[in-house]
C-alpha cells in the first residue's frame, strides 16, 4: 500500500557538479546524459527523524534524482525534501497502528519496548518490501540505511537486477553483537548488497569483525556538519560552566550516569546542566533530577528541531556525552564544530574523534565518579574549556555535507561501473 507522495523545497542542495557524474556512469549511447535514479530506503526521514539521511540526500549532485521509500506515520506529514526528491511513504495498517518507525530510538527501540515481535511487524515487513520492489523497477541503484532496510532492499534488488548499497549507522551493529537475529540481518546484508558503508572507521572495524571479512571490503563515508555549527561564536571565558547533553532519552545513552556525576558537584560551583531530548527514560530521569542535590540545577527542555541545535550549543560551554555504544556520534562532531568542549565516554566511535586532554576529555562509560573528575578538571584548570573547544573545532574542519554527498555519488559510480564490467576470460 502506497501512501502520500510529496515534493517540497525545504532542504535545497548547495553545490553543483553538472552532468559529469552521469557521463562517467553511463557513457554508452543516448542514455549518457540521463539523470541517475536512486531509491533511498530508510525507516526515518525529516521532519520526524532521519535528519542525517535527509542531509545526505539534499547534498547529492543535482543530476541524481532520488525517490525516498519510508514508512508512513500516525499523522499527516509535510516531508522535507528537495526539488529533485520524491517521497513515497508506505502504509502498513490503520493509521493508529503505524507506530514502529518514528518513536524515540526508532525501530530497534520500538521492538525492544514491545517485548518481542508485535503483530504490526507482520504487516510492516511485506508492505516495506512491496514499496521498495515497486521503486526498484525504475531505479539504477538502491541506497538503504540500516541493516533491516538493507536486507529488504537487497531482496528487491536481486529480483529487479538493481545494485544495492547499505549504510550502517551504529545501532543495528551494536545489536548484532548480542543478538543472533540482528547478526543474521547484518550477514544477509553482506550477501545481498554490492557494498556496505559505515559512518566511521571504528564502526567499519566492528562490522568487519562480526562478519569476519577484511575491513577493506567496507567503505567509510562520514556524515557532514551543517555550516551553522561552524558559525557558532567561540566560548566566552570567565563564566560559570554550562553543561549540555543532547540525545534520545533511552537507557543506552547513559544520561542517568550524567546526573549521578553532576550530583557530585557542589551547588556552590554554579554549574548547570541542560538535557535536550525526549524518550521513554524521561520520567525516571526527571525524578532523579528533582533530588535535593540537583533541584534547580537540571533543566529538561524536550526535543528541539535540528535547526535549533546550533543556537542552544551557543548558550552552553561543554557537551557531556555518556553513551555506551555509538557508531560515530554526530552530536559530538557537531559540538566540536561549534567550538564547544566535549567530555565523552571512551567508546570506539568517540575515540576516533576525541584525544583525551587535546581536543576533549574522556571517561569510562557508566562510571559517574570518573565523569565527575573530568568535570572538576574543567572547573579547576583556567582556560581548559576554551582550549579544548578551539582544538575540537580545528579537528573537524572539512567535514561538510557537500563532501559526504560527493563521496556517495562516487560510490554509486563505482558500484554501477563494476556491474557493467565484463567478466574476465
Amino acid at each position: 500500500m502506497l501512501g502520500s507522495v510529496v515534493r517540497t523545497d525545504s532542504i535545497a542542495p548547495s553545490f553543483n557538479t553538472g552532468d559529469s557524474l552521469v557521463r562517467q556512469i553511463d557513457q554508452q549511447g543516448p542514455g549518457a546524459l540521463r539523470p541517475l535514479r536512486v531509491v533511498v530506503v530508510t525507516t526515518g526521514f525529516p521532519p520526524l527523524s532521519g535528519i542525517f539521511v535527509g542531509q545526505m540526500v539534499a547534498h547529492l549532485p543535482p543530476n541524481i534524482r532520488v525517490q525516498i521509500v519510508t514508512p508512513c506515520a500516525q499523522e499527516d506529514v509535510q516531508w522535507q525534501a528537495g526539488d529533485r526528491v520524491l517521497v513515497r511513504c508506505f502504509r502498513y495498517g490503520p493509521r493508529r497502528w503505524q507506530t514502529l518507525a518514528y518513536q524515540p530510538g526508532g525501530l530497534p527501540e520500538a521492538l525492544r519496548r514491545s517485548g518481542g515481535l508485535p503483530i504490526v511487524l507482520v504487516l510492516f515487513l511485506p508492505a516495506f518490501f512491496v514499496a521498495v520492489l515497486r521503486a526498484a523497477r525504475q531505479a539504477d541503484l538502491i541506497h538503504a540505511n540500516w541493516s533491516a532496510p538493507g536486507v529488504i532492499a537487497g531482496l528487491a534488488g536481486s529480483l529487479t537486477g538493481t545494485p544495492v548499497v547499505t549504510t550502517l549507522r551504529g545501532t543495528d551493529v551494536r545489536l548484532a553483537e548480542g543478538s543472533r537475529l540482528w547478526r543474521f540481518l547484518l550477514k544477509t546484508c553482506l550477501l545481498l548488497n554490492q557494498r556496505l558503508v559505515t559512518v566511521g572507521e571504528a564502526l567499519r572495524d566492528q562490522v568487519a569483525g562480526i562478519l569476519r571479512v577484511a575491513p577493506g571490503r567496507i567503505a567509510v563515508i562520514p556524515n557532514g556538519v551543517a555550516p551553522a555549527f561552524f558559525a557558532v561564536p567561540s566560548i566566552a571565558p570567565g563564566q560559570c560552566l554550562r553543561l549540555i547533553c543532547i540525545g534520545v532519552l533511552i537507557p543506552g545513552k547513559g544520561v542517568a550516569s550524567i546526573l549521578a556525576a553532576f550530583a557530585q558537584l557542589e551547588p556552590a560551583l554554579g554549574v548547570e546542566l541542560t538535557l535536550v531530548g525526549d524518550g521513554p527514560e524521561r520520567p525516571r530521569l526527571e525524578a532523579l533530577g528533582a533530588a535535593p542535590s540537583l533541584a534547580g540545577r537540571v533543566h529538561f527542555v524536550g526535543t528541539l528541531a535540528p535547526a535549533e541545535i546550533p543556537g542552544v550549543l551557543a548558550r552552553h560551554d561543554v557537551l557531556v556525552f555518556a553513551s555506551r555504544s555509538e557508531g560515530r556520534p554526530n552530536v559530538v562532531v557537531e559540538a566540536m564544530a561549534a567550538g564547544r568542549a566535549v567530555v565523552a565516554s571512551a567508546i570506539p566511535g568517540v575515540l576516533e574523534l576525541v584525544r583525551d586532554g587535546e581536543n576533549g576529555l574522556l571517561f569510562e562509560p557508566d562510571e559517574p565518579a570518573a565523569l565527575a573528575a573530568q568535570l572538576r578538571r574543567l572547573i579547576n584548570e583556567p582556560g581548559l574549556v576554551e582550549r579544548l573547544g578551539e582544538a575540537g573545532r580545528a579537528g573537524v574542519q572539512g567535514l561538510t555535507w557537500e563532501r559526504t554527498g560527493m563521496n556517495y555519488a562516487n560510490l554509486y559510480r563505482e558500484v554501477l561501473a563494476a556491474r557493467r564490467r565484463p567478466c574476465a576470460g
